[in-house]
């Protein structure tokens, strides 16, 4: 396998194994008209910070023309230094590199704390102490903090969340608790992580939701259901014959629909808004409130959820940024678009130059480049990471 990554986008991507599943898949990709845009890219120099708190990769070019991979804080300065092959983005406070000898877990100061068996593959970064690994048998199973493997051998798994992580033992799921013992018996065909003290699960081919006991809090009436977020979940009634609605809304902890089903498709609440498929179009996403009631005037042919108060949206083909209030902010300028985290986010340029090169980089709320690069698509060795998904 080879390990060169040619972006940084790609390293942010690998760095996201550990994100939630969801069972609903978007529609395929469909095309919109775009609204006239009058927001412009922004490339002036942004003021230099001091706080070393926050690290995120960063790509250098060594005097041999070799990409190497560190860590820069907030100021854009390396705090730790580019020494790595391949390096992975900080989570519970650890991080994953590749040396010459192999994968490393080292903490924020760059201190080696303990170094992967060559034999283990990494599935994801630390998320509630531990991190997923897959074995030479493609068994799965956890690596902790100090590097030690918890001695099971699973079929299936996804990284912990709020202390929970999702297993497959013989064909059905249960849930590990925060020492690494099974905590809720591996009984359910299939199961989504825990949010906001609550899994989705089946039973009998439709969908409820259990608490950390593995006990039925929202029984499975349901054809199916998302995440809660906001307090609300998204959701698609079901019927005693298995004829369920075609419409999703959201649901309370109690299982009442405080959002009526009369989305095409529905996605969890992310920072008080959610994105649907527009009920008078299934064409068209939109984002709205959790009173059900439309976030912006636009809709947009493929968009994503909100994070530190920005969201990709998709027009014509590109994409470019809303705020919290809906409106553009950041042109869409760009043939990829990461998520926003501690005010930066990873973009590559859809515009080529003369050589066929695109720009990609991070970029701050305004727009203004922080750090970037000159990529030529056709140098990408693109890996193919494994990422959890539902069965």
């Amino acid at each position: 396998m080879d390990f060169r990554i040619p972006t940084l986008f790609l390293v942010a991507a690998l760095a996201a194994c550990a994100s939630h599943a969801s069972r609903p898949q978007d529609p395929a990709k469909r095309s919109l008209a775009a609204p006239q845009n009058s927001a412009k890219e922004k490339e002036l120099p942004v003021p230099k910070e001091s706080s070393t708190a926050i690290l995120h990769v960063a790509q250098q070019t060594s005097p041999n023309g070799t990409e190497l991979y560190g860590y820069k804080n907030q100021a854009g300065s390396f705090a730790i230094s580019a020494v790595y092959e391949f390096a992975l983005e900080f989570s519970d406070g650890l991080a994953f590199a590749k040396d010459s000898e192999g994968f490393v877990c080292i903490d924020n100061g760059g201190k080696e704390v303990f170094r992967v068996s060559s034999d283990l593959q990494l599935e994801s970064g630390f998320a509630g102490g531990w991190a997923m690994v897959k074995r030479a048998d493609r068994t799965f199973s956890y690596l902790d903090k100090q590097g030690k493997l918890l001695p099971l051998k699973l079929e299936r798994a996804r990284a912990y969340s709020e202390g929970l992580a999702a297993v497959r033992v013989n064909g059905r799921w249960g849930f590990l608790g925060a020492k690494g013992s099974l905590q809720i018996q591996a009984v359910f065909p299939e199961v989504f992580d825990f949010h906001e003290g609550l899994a989705a699960a089946v039973q009998d081919d439709h969908m409820g939701f259990i608490d950390a006991s593995g006990a039925w809090v929202i029984p499975p009436e349901f054809e199916l259901v998302g995440n809660f977020g906001s307090g609300l979940a998204p959701a698609q009634p079901g019927d005693e014959d298995g004829w369920g609605s075609t419409k999703m809304g959201y649901i309370d902890h109690t299982g009442r629909f405080s959002i009526p089903a009369s989305f095409g498709h529905a996605h969890a609440f992310s920072e008080n808004k959610a994105r649907v498929l527009s009920a008078n179009s299934n064409d068209h996403w939109i984002y709205i409130d959790t009173e059900g009631k439309q976030v912006g005037s636009v809709s947009f042919s493929e968009c994503e959820d909100f994070s530190n108060g920005m969201a990709a949206v998709q027009i014509a083909g590109k994409w470019g940024y809303i705020d919290d209030s809906g409106v553009l902010t950041i042109a869409a300028l760009y043939s990829r678009a990461g998520s926003f985290s501690s005010g930066t986010a990873l973009v590559i340029r859809a515009e080529r130059d003369g050589n066929g090169n695109q720009r990609e980089g991070r970029i701050d709320k305004m727009g203004h480049w922080i750090e970037s690069r000159d990529r030529n698509p056709q140098d990408d060795i693109l890996p193919t990471p494994a990422s959890p998904t539902m069965p």
